[in-house]
């Protein structure tokens, strides 16, 4: 039985996983069978130490090694479908035997003489070289290995030998790229992994979410962003990106670790999952804006381009870098701080630099009396306080036109008391949707057409979603009730004041269509969710952070005196 997890324990494979058919190939070679029908490798060590090298892109030194190898049998004439059938062993003595023949004295290697050239290939190199010959034949087909086979039998030059190998490379990596990340993408998880492990001062440390820290992440940029490391990652922003996708994916496999948490059978183990778990990984997994953030701020991006501009293109900016990290904006505030600050920063020491205005100590004065986390903080505050008002405008326009939506989003406008009014009022009603209103679209189709009722769901919940906002409607402008929602109805006619002067660019307001009402309805959700996270990443903000000020000008002295180091000719 396969192990679902086999790449978790891989620090190179934690920022993406490899594709599933990767370990169909695996599968495959150690099932091979000789031709009495044992298997054939029952050494399974060697044949993960060459999956290995596949799997890290370190296949172009093997691979050249191979055609060398695979030159001296044809010089031999030793055929090439002696490999595929016989085993390691009976190879090796064939070819001790004719390198005995051939140089008469024992050696613990073999020579492929080309001209001028020679490639010493040792004789316990012989059963790796069989394996990788049958991960080719898995990646690239039985038709392309002998194709290889007779295109090295016909080569007289070691340069034809390296175009060979090169030319068979290139149509390895035209394989795996799609399959697994690249080796660069590799090296970088490593990195982090085993700086992991380095702060901790234990290689038998296991790595979870938490080791990623608002430290973690500002040490990591300054161990790699000076030009002697051989993983150059000089932007604070690249250091934050990385770490933070690393965090996140340690986060999942720590939630999602289904064999660990029940150590069952793999073909059990998904009856032991209950489906809301398993449907939450699912989603997480495959869905590539698994976020409400993510989606409801790319919503405004579509919008924006479509020329219907609901926030203006610096709010956008302000709070892209959400949408880039999602919850984790909230277990990390202090680094989303010090990417929008200092990753801003830095950018614009670059471009100084670029175009030769490089005096970074008169830049670094300009900083000396200033407060970007604090700033920062107040630009999201009106950002929110900004959603909060066109909200209440869109809520106006939807109440006048009547909408069905609107009796979903009253609550947000009501005091205390008249909350426990409004709840006793559609308890009251409830009788009149004549439908409970949890049921999916396919339940309530299946009422509808057992009472031969020719609606759409859809249909049939605005018309009796109307219907009570109509009657609630009636409810707060009847003299019994109208005093006890006063604070409402001033709500309602400080909006409708509001709303008059209030214009945004590619919609109508004023335009009671059905079209301008779905509209407005999406905006409306699409800002309350923006307006919500926000909301809350303050709050972590201000109880992670006590003082921003005071918090920046210790930042300031970290970030400068590395920016120096970075920048500067003469160092600190």
């Amino acid at each position: 039985m396969r192990d679902k997890l086999f790449f978790d324990d891989w620090k190179e494979f934690t920022l993406q996983k490899p594709d599933e058919v990767i370990l169909n190939h695996l599968e495959n070679i150690k099932n091979k069978t000789t031709l009495t029908g044992s298997l054939k490798y029952r050494n399974l060590k060697e044949v993960n130490k060459v999956f290995a090298l596949f799997l890290t892109h370190n296949y172009g030194s093997i691979i050249y090694e191979l055609c060398n190898f695979l030159k001296y049998l044809s010089h031999n004439n030793l055929p090439f479908y002696n490999i595929m059938v016989m085993e390691s062993n009976d190879l090796l003595k064939k070819i001790k035997k004719i390198n005995f023949i051939n140089s008469q004295e024992i050696s613990n290697k073999f020579t492929l003489k080309l001209e001028s050239y020679n490639f010493d290939i040792s004789y316990s190199r012989i059963s790796n070289l069989i394996i990788i010959i049958e991960f080719l034949e898995e990646i690239l087909g039985l038709e392309e290995i002998l194709l290889l086979d007779k295109s090295v039998g016909n080569v007289r030059t070691q340069k034809e030998l390296q175009e060979i190998s090169n030319n068979i490379s290139k149509k390895v990596y035209s394989y795996l790229k799609n399959l697994l990340p690249t080796s660069h993408l590799q090296s970088l998880s490593l990195a982090i992994g085993n700086f992991i492990i380095k702060k901790n001062k234990d290689v038998n440390h296991k790595i979870v979410s938490e080791d990623i820290s608002d430290d973690f992440i500002f040490d990591f940029w300054v161990a790699f962003s000076l030009g002697e490391k051989d993983l150059l990652i000089k932007t604070f922003n690249l250091a934050s990106d990385l770490c933070l996708s690393y965090k996140k994916s340690i986060e999942l496999v720590e939630k999602y670790n289904f064999s660990s948490r029940y150590h069952i059978d793999e073909e059990y183990s998904l009856n032991m999952i209950s489906k809301d778990t398993l449907n939450e990984f699912l989603e997480q997994i495959t869905s590539s804006d698994e976020h409400m953030f993510s989606k409801s701020f790319n919503k405004l991006c579509v919008w924006q381009s479509d020329k219907i501009n609901i926030l203006k293109k610096k709010e956008l900016s302000e709070i892209e870098v959400f949408s880039k990290y999602d919850d984790l904006s909230m277990k990390l505030p202090l680094t989303i701080l010090r990417v929008c600050s200092f990753g801003n920063i830095q950018n614009k020491i670059i471009e100084n630099q670029r175009r030769k205005k490089s005096d970074l100590n008169n830049f670094f004065h300009s900083y000396f009396d200033t407060s970007i986390y604090y700033d920062q903080r107040q630009i999201i505050q009106n950002i929110i306080n900004n959603n909060s008002f066109i909200c209440e405008i869109l809520f106006y326009k939807l109440w006048s036109f009547e909408s069905p939506k609107v009796i979903d989003i009253i609550r947000n406008y009501l005091n205390k008391d008249e909350l426990i009014l409004f709840e006793n009022f559609i308890n009251q009603n409830k009788e009149k949707l004549d439908f409970e209103p949890i049921l999916d679209d396919i339940d309530l189709f299946r009422e509808l057409t057992k009472k031969r009722m020719n609606y759409t769901p859809d249909e049939y919940r605005e018309e009796k979603l109307a219907n009570l906002n109509e009657e609630f409607k009636v409810f707060i402008d009847s003299s019994k009730f109208q005093s006890d929602f006063k604070s409402f109805l001033n709500f309602i006619s400080k909006s409708k004041k509001s709303t008059m002067s209030f214009r945004r660019s590619g919609f109508d307001f004023n335009l009671n269509s059905e079209e301008n009402i779905k509209t407005m309805t999406e905006i409306y959700n699409t800002l309350s969710i923006i307006k919500e996270f926000l909301f809350k990443f303050i709050n972590c903000l201000n109880l992670n952070v006590n003082d921003l000020k005071s918090k920046f000008n210790e930042d300031k002295i970290l970030f400068f005196e590395h920016f120096k180091l970075l920048y500067s000719k003469e160092g600190v």
